[in-house]
């Protein structure tokens, strides 16, 4: 995913000046993988990227907070505590890609994503897209939404379901 590369080079930059290493790892399989991190002093604290569905995941964010363990979390609040939390504006960035949309006249638009609680990132993109959508008096069919995870694969496959079922779209927003 380019986002996250892009992100990842930043995060490296930003760690570097204040004199840190970056380490980057896939999840382990372990079922205490927070405190594997810790106690073997390979990390000083956690990044959470791109943690799947939100809802599954919430209980083991509880457990990173019930265990003290330092971590940022991109993406949604955690625990409505915003101080661990690094987002974006994804409402604002629905709002911006709607509007560029309607200045290019391509308003019959597909959505892939997952527009819901599960995914709160592309749920808030989601409703900053329909809603400017609306504001003009375009709706977005439910039949021209297609669910998708965060990755090229899912999003591939999404749009090639929305052609196979003869979807026509002049526009796709994720």
């Amino acid at each position: 995913n380019p986002f996250f590369l892009s992100m990842l080079g930043s995060i490296t930059r930003a760690c570097a000046k204040e004199g840190y290493d970056l380490l980057v790892s896939f999840q382990s399989t372990s079922s205490d993988w927070h405190a594997d991190y810790e106690d073997s002093h390979r990390a000083d604290g956690l990044i959470l990227l791109g943690y799947g569905d939100y809802i599954d995941y919430q209980s083991k964010l509880q457990t990173l907070l019930d265990n003290h363990t330092k971590f940022v979390c991109w993406g949604a609040t955690v625990d409505n505590r915003p101080d661990l939390t690094v987002s974006c504006d994804n409402y604002g960035g629905g709002v911006l890609a709607a509007k560029h949309l309607i200045d290019m006249v391509r308003t019959d638009c597909a959505f892939i994503g997952d527009a819901s609680d599960h995914s709160p990132e592309f749920f808030a993109r989601f409703k900053g897209f329909r809603d400017t959508l609306k504001a003009k008096g375009i709706e977005v069919s439910d039949r021209k939404m297609a669910n998708a995870i965060s990755s090229e694969d899912s999003g591939y496959h999404a749009t090639r379901s929305l052609i196979a079922n003869n979807v026509k779209f002049n526009a796709l927003f994720a």
